[in-house]
């Protein structure tokens, strides 16, 4: 198993055959495959998810910018907590 697979709790990541498939797949990562992505390519979740933010805000997409602002504040909640 190649560790760039994708799980089979979601298959968020799985690559659909056309777009109508593709439309039906979450917008998010769930949390495995986000990890996954972030031991790959050696990204920061909090970067990448305030980056996120700031494009969602810019482009009038409120309900992903509250999911993506939730997701941040768990974070830096979770971190305090450790």
């Amino acid at each position: 198993m190649s560790s760039a697979e994708t799980t089979t709790v979601t298959g968020c990541c799985h690559i659909p055959g056309h777009l109508e498939e593709d439309f039906k797949q979450p917008m998010y990562l769930c949390p495995i495959d986000l990890r996954k992505l972030q031991t790959l390519c050696g990204f920061n979740v909090l970067h990448r998810y305030r980056g996120l933010l700031d494009f969602f805000r810019a482009h009038g997409m409120a309900d992903e910018a509250d999911w993506t602002d939730r997701r941040i504040q768990f974070i830096q909640d979770k971190g305090k907590t450790q």
